[in-house]
């Protein structure tokens, strides 16, 4: 049978009066039925311009094709699961595979405390040699660097200042002796009443006066260092003060040293040095009388010295909150130049302490943190308070106790 065709013919406008002042009537909201047309509720339909069968069709096609179509993607599952403060690493995570953890344990240490160091001459071993009295050097018989034993004459000033004090010295004796003479005169005087008693008491006064001066020219020569009687009273000697070596020099032969109070040269014993720390104030309860040290220089990085802390300074320096150390060193080679730098190594004595890998902290702001496990792959964030750090491991002051399972690899991961 051939499809029927319908016809369709334009429906007319319904007339509809505009006016505003007409009355509505009471169906108003109903549509106006137009005439020519059946009723929508009428039992006559519009015919289908399609068959029956090819909508049955159609709606199978549409069916079947529903039903091999693909469904949508489900939801990724979650790595991290954030629950009551814990971080729980479900089954499916790949994060299982990666985390590790481990045990903390006590154990005992020996840490070092390394500070900044440098190479010092002990204060009684540096001598400086500042002659008493102006002269010319006439006589220079060491020079820089040559080794001297305690007396060794350094060096010769001819002095008009020491033949001054020769001078005033023989006059003072000479002026003595003739006091004591008038005096004992005096007294044999008086003894067969001859003379008055006033003379005797002038006597006793000038023989008293003669005396304290000749002291006084005696004490001169002797602070000088020069003998009462000498050969010559133009010449003054420098002699050295210790053993040593002749570290610094500044007089020349046929110079005149008007200086007093700069020194000519300086004499050294380094056949022991110090080597000098400054250990910051948060540090100095780990440091001790005896404490064995290893000092390290870059002019000899194969070598090590060895000695012990001698000395504490008694007085932190306020500008850098710091207190000296001074450790003895024993440097009869001469390897040790005063004014090196060096590395010390103070060894403490042992102790027990939590220990945990570098690789368990995690500094989150202000704060260092760990990761501990509360459960099979259940873990829970806690601050630590950390110490010393020494070969790949850092000692926890507080925030842990032993036993407690930390994780030691990927933990910055539990952050996610």
């Amino acid at each position: 049978m051939g499809a029927r065709r319908c016809r369709w013919t334009p429906l007319p406008a319904a007339s509809v009066d505009p006016s505003p002042m007409q009355p509505r009537p009471a169906f108003a909201h109903r549509r106006p039925r137009v005439q020519g047309l059946p009723s929508p509720r009428s039992s006559h339909r519009m015919p289908s311009p399609f068959p029956r069968s090819t909508l049955a069709a159609a709606c199978v096609c549409s069916l079947l094709a529903g039903c091999g179509a693909t469904p949508p993607p489900a939801a990724p599952s979650p790595l991290l699961i954030h629950t009551n403060m814990q971080v729980m690493v479900p089954a499916h995570s790949p994060l299982r595979a990666s985390l590790r953890v481990q045990a903390v344990r006590s154990q005992p240490i020996a840490p070092l405390l390394q500070m900044p160091a440098v190479i010092e001459v002990l204060p009684e071993r540096l001598v400086r040699v500042v002659p008493p009295l102006a002269g010319r050097v006439v006589a220079l018989p060491k020079t820089l660097g040559d080794t001297v034993r305690a007396g060794d004459v350094l060096c010769v000033l001819d002095s008009a200042e020491l033949a001054s004090a020769y001078s005033d010295a023989g006059k003072a004796r000479a002026t003595l002796e003739q006091a004591r003479l008038e005096l004992a005169r005096q007294k044999a005087l008086a003894a067969d009443s001859i003379s008055a008693a006033r003379d005797l008491q002038a006597a006793q006064q000038a023989f008293d006066s003669a005396q304290n001066d000749a002291r006084a020219a005696s004490d001169r020569l002797a602070q000088l260092g020069v003998a009462a009687q000498a050969s010559s009273h133009r010449r003054y000697v420098v002699r050295a003060p210790i053993a040593g070596r002749l570290v610094d020099l500044s007089a020349a032969l046929g110079g005149f040293w008007n200086d007093t109070s700069a020194s000519l040269m300086t004499v050294a014993d380094i056949s022991q040095v110090w080597l000098t720390a400054s250990v910051p104030e948060r540090e100095i309860g780990q440091v001790f009388e005896g404490q064995p040290v290893t000092a390290s220089l870059e002019a000899y990085p194969a070598q090590r010295f060895v000695g012990q802390v001698q000395h504490l300074d008694d007085l932190l320096d306020p500008a850098t909150r710091t207190l000296k150390v001074r450790v003895a060193l024993e440097n009869r080679d001469g390897l040790l130049k005063p004014g090196m730098f060096a590395r010390a190594q103070f060894h403490s004595r042992p102790r027990q302490a939590l220990l945990v890998p570098d690789s368990a902290l995690l500094q989150m702001g202000l704060y260092t943190r760990v990761f501990i496990e509360t459960a099979p792959f259940a873990y829970r964030s806690r601050i630590v308070a950390t110490g010393r750090a020494m070969d790949g491991y850092t000692e926890i002051l507080s925030g842990l106790k032993a036993g407690e399972r930390v994780v030691i690899k990927d933990g910055a991961l539990l952050n996610d």
